[in-house]
């Protein structure tokens, strides 16, 4: 469930390509990762279903969780499997919880990692303490796709390596597999996406009218 946590906190940053050895950082696979930066970044707004599938053999665990995201820039809405709504309108991150009608109010931390994996930075979460590598191409019907690891340089942290299937013709994610040191592998699949849906910054913050009998707790 960490791996759900950080992917709700939102951060991206750019940094250049100078001086780094060809053999981890592969120029064909940085073309491919800048296709799919380029293309997501130019929307102004997007909405897409993600399921989170956990998986871990050793622990016996197979779950499924479906979240669907409205992003524009920092601000996002994500919607948990109906029973957890999240907003963020860039300055505070609103939690609730549909079936306690409880929720929190905390600050919106600008500081987090890029090597948190965010609703805002997975397009361009290669740009900054990631080496990445072409690791397989496939075709499935007319669908020809290209399998991209990326491996942290910050040794630290709770996963090893992400997987990132992209569709070569169209430079759009299909899938994100993160492998944690535990052993637990979570793969996040996205689709119905939408480009450009029609949003303003309501979309974003969580307003009581809307949710007239959750009891909001302010952690600022």
């Amino acid at each position: 469930m960490k791996t759900l946590v950080v992917f709700i906190l939102t951060f991206s940053s750019i940094i250049g390509y100078a001086q780094k050895d060809n053999t981890l950082y592969h120029p064909d696979a940085k073309k491919i990762l800048d296709k799919v930066s380029a293309k997501y970044n130019a929307y102004k707004a997007m909405q897409v279903d993600v399921s989170l599938n956990t998986i871990n053999k050793d622990a016996d665990i197979n779950t499924t969780t479906n979240m669907n995201i409205t992003l524009s820039g920092d601000k996002y809405k994500i919607t948990v499997d109906k029973d957890l709504i999240m907003y963020c309108d860039g300055e505070s991150i609103w939690n609730i919880s549909v079936t306690d009608n409880e929720g929190t109010q905390e600050e919106y931390d600008i500081s987090q990692s890029n090597e948190e994996i965010t609703p805002s930075n997975i397009w361009t979460i290669y740009e900054k303490g990631f080496q990445y590598i072409i690791n397989a191409e496939m075709t499935k019907g007319t669908i020809t796709s290209v399998e991209i690891d990326l491996a942290p340089e910050n040794k630290d942290l709770d996963y090893f390596k992400i997987r990132m299937t992209v569709n070569k013709k169209t430079n759009e994610i299909i899938s994100m597999r993160v492998f944690a040191k535990d052993g637990t592998h979570y793969v996040y699949k996205l689709d119905n996406f939408i480009a450009n849906p029609k949003v303003d910054d309501n979309n974003f913050k969580f307003i009581q009218a809307n949710h007239p009998d959750v009891e909001m707790e302010d952690m600022r």
